[in-house]
């Protein structure tokens, strides 16, 4: 039966469920599947993660901690270095939608997706 979850899993490119699934504890059948589906996507994220740290072909690991700050830095009033320190600004980013509807109200069909660049 375990080799059927799998190849089911396989045929849904859900790669990291037949592993992990038993993990989840099981109250209701809404929240075990949103628990084993949230699993997922949290394992999908970390490999997403790793992949493109991979893609970018870093020659080294830097830090922000080993970053010598000097006086001869000069930040855009809108930023401080504790913000960049923090990442705060990609918390914004985040908060703001990428695209946006725009056409013609009156006929929905007409509307368009207009993409703001991230």
């Amino acid at each position: 039966m375990k080799m059927d979850l799998k190849e089911i899993c396989k045929a849904l490119h859900l790669a990291y469920i037949a592993d992990r699934f038993e993990e989840v504890a099981y109250e209701t059948k809404e929240q075990f599947l949103r628990d084993v589906l949230a699993l997922e996507l949290s394992f999908r994220q970390k490999a997403k993660q790793a992949r493109l740290i991979k893609k970018a072909k870093f020659r080294e690991l830097k830090w922000l901690k080993d970053y010598e700050w000097s006086d001869q830095i000069h930040w855009p009033t809108t930023t401080s270095k504790e913000e960049l320190c923090d990442l705060r600004f990609l918390e914004q980013k985040t908060e703001r939608p990428a695209f946006r509807f725009a056409g013609n109200r009156k006929n929905p069909s007409r509307h368009r997706i207009r993409v703001k660049s991230v």
